[in-house]
């Protein structure tokens, strides 16, 4: 088995070597300066723990592909920008990138708040973004410079009610951040519970950036529902776990993306936690488990690395077909997207250029930790 499962690696990285060797054909330049993308996470804010992840896992595809040769012989380099989880921030560095590096193709971001604005720039620019973490339905409406390698909230918010409806629960309440994210799971959490027959006692979108959340708790706990749907960026669900712990709130709590939800939250007061993530199975996610191990010296702290990961190979491949043409490169990038098997696995996109099926991982917090559920 071992030497069947190290021969399934090396085919991996042999095929997606094939890939850019074979789409670069004809298109060996003699420059020997590196072909520059831009990558723009929350480094800093209330996600800089998922935004470093993401940008750790975009290193290791940058290592990986330049090992493999790079891009028409030159080297692949990512110009990393921060967020800060700001709109703001994000459509700054969304201006930098493309106005003075003139990058072909943006990597990012993680909130959706931010990158829908950042998109919608790069949309009249004529600059493809590849989102890795954003999950706002409202992405559709973007245009066709935009593409998603994590599935939507439409498919997040249904699963994680299927969740608590098989754990036997009838009554939820709803907690969710007041932004394009948020509301996405909220609607479509809500919309697939109360289709099953359950009931929705109350629902509350809370504003981010606040210290104290005890009258949002005090709300969606006052009409004793049986489980807490719910989400919230790391920084924030730090806070709201801890006061809903020292008030003694008493519901199933499952989390939406819920490594995200317990990443800098007190282990005790999120400890039995349930909850849904994007998944990577197989032997290119244990692939990139290896390689991530190898360059940081830890195992990814959330998901949102390995998606950032598939999010930059897409990016070299589609210009190793495309060229450094902006429009090509748009072109290309549904067609690589049917051949690439990466560490989130399938990551086919639909007519909106968004992925088209997404497996979710069901896990518990438990003894300090995020565990697969049984």
């Amino acid at each position: 088995m071992k030497t069947i499962y190290v021969v399934c690696l090396v085919v991996v990285v042999a095929f997606l070597t094939f890939l850019i060797t074979f789409w670069q054909k004809g298109k060996v330049e003699v420059k020997v300066e590196p072909v520059k993308i831009a990558a723009i996470f929350p480094l800093t804010g209330g996600s800089a723990a998922e935004g470093q992840d993401e940008k750790m896992g975009a290193e290791v595809a940058m290592d990986e592909i330049n090992a493999a040769g790079g891009i028409f012989g030159r080297r692949l380099e990512i110009i990393f920008e921060d967020d800060e989880l700001r709109p703001a921030a994000g459509t700054d560095a969304a201006h930098k990138v493309i106005d003075v590096n003139k990058v072909p193709v943006i990597v990012g971001t993680f909130s959706s708040g931010v990158t829908l604005p950042v998109a919608e720039y790069a949309q009249q620019q004529g600059v493809v973004v590849i989102n890795p973490a954003s999950t706002s339905p409202k992405l559709r409406e973007v245009g066709d410079y935009l593409f998603s390698v994590m599935g939507l909230d439409d498919l997040m918010g249904k699963e994680l009610a299927k969740f608590a409806w098989e754990r036997g629960h009838r009554k939820a309440a709803v907690l969710v951040p007041n932004n394009p994210f948020g509301i996405g799971v909220q609607e479509n959490v809500s919309k697939t519970f109360k289709d099953m027959g359950g009931t929705i006692t109350d629902s509350v979108a809370y504003e981010m950036g606040k210290i104290d959340y005890r009258a949002e708790l005090g709300r969606v706990f006052g009409k004793k529902p049986q489980a807490l749907l719910y989400t919230a960026y790391g920084e924030e669900s730090k806070i709201i776990t801890k006061q809903a712990y020292e008030l003694g709130y008493k519901a199933e709590w499952f989390g939406a993306y819920l490594t995200m939800c317990t990443s800098v939250s007190l282990p005790e007061a999120v400890e039995g936690h349930l909850g849904l993530e994007p998944g990577y199975f197989g032997p290119q996610a244990e692939n990139f488990r290896k390689l991530f191990m190898k360059k940081h010296g830890r195992e990814p702290a959330t998901s949102f690395s390995a998606y950032a990961y598939d999010a930059v190979w897409l990016a070299a491949l589609s210009i190793g077909k495309a060229g450094l043409d902006r429009k090509a490169i748009k072109d290309a990038m549904p067609i690589v997207a049917t051949h690439y098997r990466g560490a989130t696995g399938d990551v086919t996109f639909d007519k909106d250029g968004q992925r088209a099926n997404q497996d979710y991982s069901k896990l518990k917090y438990t003894r300090g930790k995020v565990e697969p559920y049984k």
